[in-house]
């Protein structure tokens, strides 16, 4: 857990409006992967800073307002 927000810290230091996310439960236990997305909503909601999340899991997809579901590199589904 300690990477990732170190990771999110380094990338904020440059007050991005987009912040880019690969797989933010990626190697962590269910209990910090959680921590790792209420961190990134906070950021959301806080700072009104753009999340792009890319991730497999369809619990994390879930958890954003907007998503798009892509396969084969052509988007086949959008949800709100």
């Amino acid at each position: 857990m300690e990477k990732q927000r170190v990771a999110i810290a380094r990338a904020l230091v440059q007050d991005p409006a987009l912040l880019r996310c690969d797989e933010p439960k990626g190697n962590l236990d269910s209990a910090k992967g959680e921590l790792a997305l209420e961190l990134l909503e906070r950021l959301t909601k806080d700072t009104k800073k753009i999340v792009l999340c890319v991730t497999h899991d369809d619990q994390v997809a879930g958890g954003f307002p907007r998503r798009l579901r892509m396969s084969d590199g052509r988007i086949v589904g959008l949800g709100v």
